[in-house]
């Protein structure tokens, strides 16, 4: 365990939450770009709406490795990137999945079994 390297990484946490962050918002303005649009069928709209998310979100994650990997061409930069992104993106996976549904289950056990 070396306390320096989760400083170096700071910043790759950092960007994982502003990627998870932007996505988030831009879902919004995805729906409501593609809501203006005139769609025929509910399939284009669909359709419509994930290429606006797909790209956005593809993009939003993979230019800073992209200019990490070939313009700065540093391959220790690059893999403390990927490995704070993933392991920040598995934290968050298993927090939203299997922590929080845990925790709203007992609160709502908590708030049945409280006597009135």
């Amino acid at each position: 365990f070396d306390p320096e390297a989760w400083t170096g990484m700071l910043p790759a946490v950092l960007h994982a939450a502003v990627i998870f962050l932007l996505n988030k918002a831009y879902r919004h303005v995805a729906e409501a770009l593609t809501d203006l649009e005139n769609h025929r069928t509910q399939e284009a709209h669909d359709n419509s709406l994930i290429v606006k998310r797909f790209l956005f979100e593809a993009f939003d994650c993979y230019i800073a490795l992209f200019y990490i990997a070939f313009e700065l061409r540093d391959v220790d930069r690059l893999r403390v990137e990927l490995v704070s992104l993933f392991s920040t993106d598995a934290f968050r996976r298993v927090f939203t999945e299997a922590v929080l549904p845990l925790l709203m289950q007992r609160l709502s056990r908590r708030r049945h079994a409280a006597p009135p």
